[in-house]
This record gives C-alpha cells, sequence and structure tokens, in this order.
C-alpha cells in the first residue's frame, strides 16, 4: 500500500503513548487524550469523547520540554468507548517559529524511530 502522506508518520505503540493536553481557543476547560501517531504535520489522538470542530493548543510532552501546537480538528471517528481524532499543525505567524517546531519533533521522531529500532533488535536476540 502507497503512503499518501506528505510527512512521516511515527506509531505508537500502546505502552508508548504520550499523554496530550488540549486548551481550545473558545474554552478554559481542557481536553486530554492520548498520542497515537505523530508527525511534523499533525497527530492523531485517543480521546474518551469527541471534540466539537476546534481550533485548540496541543501541548505534547516531549523531552527537550513541553511543546504548544496549534492544531485544528480535521476528523473525530468513534469505536466503542473511545474516539480517535485527527489533528493538523497549523502555522505560527512566525516562520522561525515554524522551523523550531518541526525540528523539535523530528528530532523527537528520529529518537523514538531509534529507540524502536533498538527494542525490536534487543527482543530478537532474547
Amino acid at each position: 500500500m502507497e503512503n499518501r502522506r506528505k510527512n512521516y508518520r511515527h506509531v505508537f505503540a500502546a505502552a508508548r503513548r504520550l499523554p496530550v493536553d488540549f486548551l481550545p481557543a473558545d474554552s478554559r476547560a481542557r481536553l486530554h487524550g492520548e498520542l497515537v501517531d505523530l508527525s511534523t504535520g499533525g497527530m492523531r489522538v485517543r480521546m474518551t469523547a469527541a471534540p466539537k470542530p476546534v481550533i485548540a493548543t496541543a501541548e505534547l510532552p516531549l523531552p527537550s520540554g513541553t511543546l504548544a501546537v496549534r492544531s485544528l480538528l480535521i476528523y473525530a471517528r468513534a469505536s466503542g468507548d473511545e474516539t480517535l481524532c485527527g489533528f493538523q499543525f497549523l502555522p505560527s505567524e512566525s516562520e522561525g517559529a515554524d522551523l523550531e517546531r518541526e525540528q523539535a519533533l523530528w528530532r523527537f521522531l528520529t529518537e523514538e524511530q531509534r529507540r524502536e529500532l533498538r527494542d525490536r533488535r534487543l527482543n530478537r536476540a532474547s
């Protein structure tokens, strides 16, 4: 199957999923989710309820610190007691800030991919 996505997307194993918090632009109520996959252009998040269409600031806990990214809800698909939501990262007002965000995400994604490959090799050797 051909990958039609513009950006590399890393899928997290269930045990490695990170918590993600959202602060909708029109509300003070935080939404919480769990990172299913991530790319430099967006993410898929598992949530307990589908949010209304929203532009939100997503807070991603990266090793270098929390990365706040404005995101747009693209889709929400309910399945049983969970909802998978796709968010697209929105550009900021500064090209420099967007470049820094992309670099931070690439570093994180590269390290996650290396860790996953290392773990697979160790599991095969045992």
